[in-house]
């Protein structure tokens, strides 16, 4: 599955959940980092760059849907000048679990989703694309109504197939990243 037919896919899932927010704002985080594999991927990967963004939306009182895209980039082990690229399109829920009270600006979240990870090493006729889970959270320490500082660990599992060159039948990939969140 392309690039370009993963992003429309997501848009349309948001969409209706965009549309239907009124009274909560909508957020877009962008986000830079490093993606780290880790169990049986280790024999292919090494931690690497990353960057991301994503979108989130009020589904009522309190959960919201959240859509993100993650890009890292990982050198291949054993192997010079070689890289894979893996791509994270989760799109899930959240749920926000501290919220500022008072004077306090922190706010905690946690989210769990599901998706695709796509996986493109150097030189090979195709990218590969799997089905993978996501799991979790967001701390936000905010700057003012609609800017805020933001730390994101998440977890994403793909469920890959051996015969494809991996070692194992999941290729787990977290990334952690930092960045800022605009609400409108």
């Amino acid at each position: 599955m392309s690039k370009r037919w993963l992003s429309l896919v997501i848009a349309l899932l948001l969409t209706p959940t965009v549309l239907a927010a009124q009274e909560r704002s909508v957020a877009v985080s962008v986000r830079g980092g490093l993606n780290v594999p880790t169990f049986d991927i280790t024999d292919i990967a090494e931690t690497g760059p990353g960057f991301g963004f994503g979108v989130q939306a009020p589904l009522g009182e309190r959960l919201f849907v959240r859509g993100a895209a993650d890009f890292g980039s990982h050198d291949v082990v054993g192997a010079e000048d070689l890289d894979v690229k893996v791509n994270h399109y989760i799109v899930g829920l959240g749920l926000p679990v501290v919220e500022p009270m008072g004077d306090s600006r922190w706010s905690v979240s946690v989210n769990a989703g599901a998706g695709i990870m796509t996986f493109d090493v150097d030189g090979a006729s195709e990218t590969n694309s799997y089905f993978a889970i996501n799991v979790g959270g967001e701390v936000e320490y905010a700057l003012s109504d609609n800017v805020s500082l933001l730390l994101s660990p998440q977890g994403d599992i793909a469920f890959v197939d051996e015969a494809d060159g991996f070692t194992g039948s999941t290729a787990w990939v977290w990334p952690f990243t930092a960045g800022a969140k605009f609400r409108f």
